[in-house]
This record gives structure tokens, C-alpha cells and sequence, in this order.
């Protein structure tokens, strides 16, 4: 079954962590989300695509998630694709003869057709 799936426990140094993993996010999935925190928790979110919310989600509930920061990332794009290991930057990476090449870097997340226009 489709769901959302999570744990709660106690880290050293950085009180409660509350891990949350589904395959898709959408307000019905997480819009309660933000009643497990206890206002000092840090949350995690695993397998999931924070890209896909739309106006209309966050319009229903959708907890903010603007301070979310991505810690591992693989997505494929196009002929290549975009990686990043936090705390390291963002980067595209080009396949050319079937190994990876870097086409580009940054700090913040690539936006709309940057990463697109990297691999040009």
C-alpha cells in the first residue's frame, strides 16, 4: 500500500529526528506532518521529491518546507545527471562514451532548465 512511513527516535547532540519515507510527496501524504514535531525535532525526508508539490498542495496544507536542505541526490536528466552529496555543491554531470563528465557546479539548487542547459 501507498503510504507514508516513518520513525522517531532520539540522536545525541541533536535531540528527536523524526525520518519520513514515501516514493511521492503531495499534501495528502504529509500535510500532518508538522504535528509529530515538537518545535526542536529535525525531519527527515528519504526518498522523496520536494520538486513535484504544486501551488495547490501547499494551498491545502502543505507543511513550509522551505528550509529543507538535500543531502544526497542522484536524478537522472536528459544525457546526464544531477548529483550532490551534502555538504559538497551541486553538480551536472554530462555522460560522454558512457562516463561521467562535469558540466557544471553551483551552490543552491539548479532551477528550471539550468541544469538542461548545462549539458549542452
Amino acid at each position: 500500500d501507498e503510504g507514508l512511513y516513518g520513525f522517531t527516535c532520539e540522536a545525541r547532540n541533536a535531540g528527536q529526528v523524526i525520518a519520513v519515507g514515501n516514493s511521492e510527496i503531495d499534501a495528502s501524504a504529509l500535510k500532518d506532518l508538522n504535528k509529530l514535531d515538537n518545535g526542536s525535532s529535525r525531519i527527515l525526508l528519504f526518498n522523496c521529491n520536494p520538486d513535484r508539490l504544486s501551488f495547490f498542495d501547499k494551498l491545502m496544507g502543505m507543511p513550509d518546507l522551505s528550509d529543507v536542505e538535500t543531502a544526497y541526490l542522484l536524478k537522472r536528466i536528459g544525457p546526464g545527471f544531477i548529483g550532490r552529496q551534502y555538504p559538497q555543491e551541486y553538480a551536472v554531470w554530462k555522460l560522454s562514451g558512457g562516463k561521467p563528465v562535469l558540466a557544471a557546479v553551483q551552490s543552491t539548487r539548479f532551477e528550471g532548465s539550468q541544469a538542461n542547459q548545462a549539458l549542452q
